[in-house]
């Protein structure tokens, strides 16, 4: 029996095999983690593509080949650089929302040092070939000891949201905050009352219980109470 990543996986192959998107077309982020975590949810699916604006041909191409696409699907924000579809004709995927997106720099290491935040979230499947690229070379050993590890010291200046994701993985997952990871949010964490308001409130939705540590538990209620969640 096929996983939901083989699914997808297989779903995104077909279109591109033989193309000029073979070996430039990768699954990232969120579902990869859960996978790896053994567990089977996941909200949508970050595809990301080596080559400048493919992603939106790309997604153009998967709807076509699915006979969905329509003026509405793929919904394309040029401005942000995303192009989001749904397969309504697939039997297993037409829940699922693909979020598409060009590589930053069209390499795996400029995406990671520019646009990602966890080692957790570092983890990229390369469609065509099947491989795992672990980009930190952390990312899969620290899942596997359910550690919440920064990619970089920027990692709360460069997106205040960070601060309200490290709290909601933490709890969600039950990971551990690695020290330097959490001298870094405890020095930062006032940068989320910079954030995103309407973002925020998601994170912190997502929250329902306590922290054992006083110090994050702290912060959490001060959000909370800020933002009336």
């Amino acid at each position: 029996m096929k996983s939901i990543i083989d699914e997808i996986r297989h779903t995104i192959q077909i279109v591109i095999e033989n193309s000029e998107y073979d070996n430039k077309v990768f699954i990232k982020g969120g579902i990869l983690r859960n996978w790896l975590m053994g567990k089977n949810y996941f909200n949508d699916v970050d595809v990301v593509v080596a080559i400048e604006n493919g992603n939106i041909n790309l997604s153009k191409q998967i709807c076509d080949w699915n006979k969905c696409r329509s003026i509405y699907n793929p919904f394309i924000e040029k401005s942000k650089g995303t192009s989001v579809f749904r397969l309504f004709t697939h039997p297993k995927l037409n829940e699922v929302y693909f979020d598409t997106t060009v590589l930053t720099g069209l390499t795996l290491t400029d995406d990671v040092n520019k646009g990602t935040d966890f080692t957790c979230n570092c983890i990229y499947l390369n469609v065509s070939s099947g491989d795992l690229h672990d980009v930190t070379g952390k990312g899969i050993k620290d899942i596997q000891d359910n550690i919440l590890r920064m990619v970089h010291s920027n990692i709360f200046i460069d997106n205040p949201l960070r601060i309200f994701r490290l709290l909601r993985l933490a709890y969600q997952y039950q990971m551990t905050v690695d020290e330097e990871t959490k001298k870094q949010f405890l020095k930062d964490y006032k940068l989320g009352y910079n954030a995103d308001k309407n973002r925020v409130i998601n994170e912190l939705s997502q929250i329902n219980g306590e922290f054992d540590d006083k110090e994050m538990n702290t912060i959490l209620f001060e959000f909370k109470e800020y933002y009336q969640v």
